[in-house]
């Protein structure tokens, strides 16, 4: 784990990089049949090297052959997006202004690597200090605790608005109001956004509230992620970038179920924490064209701010490792990026 190789081909090592690694025992390398290389890859001789010419600059450089220019780095050691807007010509600029999917998620992995090294880094990565760090950091940046979600519906709509507030910037909230939205308690245990239209003038939230019961808080992820819904109805440029998102990373993927018990909901489930997030749904839904996947940004953001627990030491989505950082660091860095970058 210390030799030099790793310094520039820990994983990532380019756009869409799906490479990962994991540390195992020795027990492990036995049951497996594993061993230990005694000596570095052959990636450290010129023939393994390949010039590459800094536009910006004018500067050469050297590139092992298998990394994009500006992946060459170890996150652990050198920040990776650093790495990318020292070497990469316009990065900067683009990170600055980013205008598609793949620019939000450069500046989103520039915050991301900060807030982890503030978080304790990789040796003591704490979830409940990076999520603070992140709440204080759009407060500071983004207005995110100066406006309250206009939500009605007593009870419940507390309870929303309670579970949103600090979240978002201000931008995005003060979008939302422009549509009305009333919240009432959903029948069954799960959530469901209604769209404002037709006869309505309100946009409907169905979700579970707090009052009594044994799971008291549990339901703070569900709610999250019904609001959600009402922001990418209400920001469709911001869904957007999710969109493509999805698309370019489940290209030419079948549909499949995606949710226990309900067969007619299908989707392209890629490598998502959970296959929710890839359902495409096979009707209109929201001004949404048909086969439009709808829970890709819903559940980034449940993902990232869902916090309460069902049972002791149940952590939901954040798990003991956060799985997000750990499974899908490019969704992550996606929805950090428009936080920080992104107004309607």
């Amino acid at each position: 784990m210390d030799d030099p190789w790793w310094n520039t081909h820990y994983p990532p090592n380019g756009w869409n990089c799906r490479c990962s690694v994991m540390q195992i025992s020795r027990a492990a390398m036995r049951r497996y049949g594993y061993s230990v290389t005694k000596s570095t890859p052959p990636y450290s001789t010129r023939a393994d090297l390949r010039p590459w010419r800094n536009k910006r600059t004018g500067q050469v450089h050297q590139v092992p052959r298998g990394i994009d220019p500006g992946w060459s780095h170890n996150v652990g050691k050198t920040g990776v997006a650093q790495g990318i807007i020292n070497d990469v010509p316009g990065a900067a600029a683009i990170a600055a202004a980013p205008s598609d999917a793949n620019g939000f998620i450069l500046a989103g992995r520039l915050v991301r690597e900060e807030l982890v090294q503030q978080a304790g880094g990789a040796a003591a990565f704490s979830p409940v200090r990076f999520r603070g760090l992140l709440r204080d950091r759009l407060a500071r940046e983004r207005g995110a605790r100066e406006v309250t979600a206009d939500i009605t519906g007593g009870g419940l709509a507390e309870d929303v608005k309670t579970d949103i507030a600090g979240l978002f910037p201000r931008s995005w909230i003060e979008r939302g109001n422009k549509i009305p939205v009333l919240a009432q308690i959903a029948e069954e245990n799960r959530g469901r956004y209604i769209p404002a239209g037709g006869a309505s003038q309100a946009a409907v939230i169905l979700a579970r509230g707090d009052r009594g019961g044994r799971y008291a808080g549990a339901w703070q992820g569900g709610r999250i992620h019904e609001y959600v819904h009402h922001l990418q109805v209400s920001m469709p440029g911001l869904d957007k970038m999710f969109l493509d998102l999805h698309r370019r990373r489940t290209k030419g993927e079948p549909l499949v179920g995606v949710s226990r018990g309900h067969p007619d909901e299908q989707g392209r489930i890629d490598q998502y924490i959970d296959v929710y997030q890839g359902r495409e749904y096979g009707a209109r839904r929201g001004g949404r064209a048909e086969g439009d996947p709808a829970e890709v940004i819903t559940m980034a953001y449940q993902y990232i701010w869902q916090t309460h627990l069902r049972t002791p030491g149940d952590y939901g989505y954040w798990g003991g490792k956060y799985k997000l950082l750990e499974n899908d660091p490019e969704m992550l860095d996606l929805a950090l990026g428009a936080l920080f970058k992104y107004d309607p």
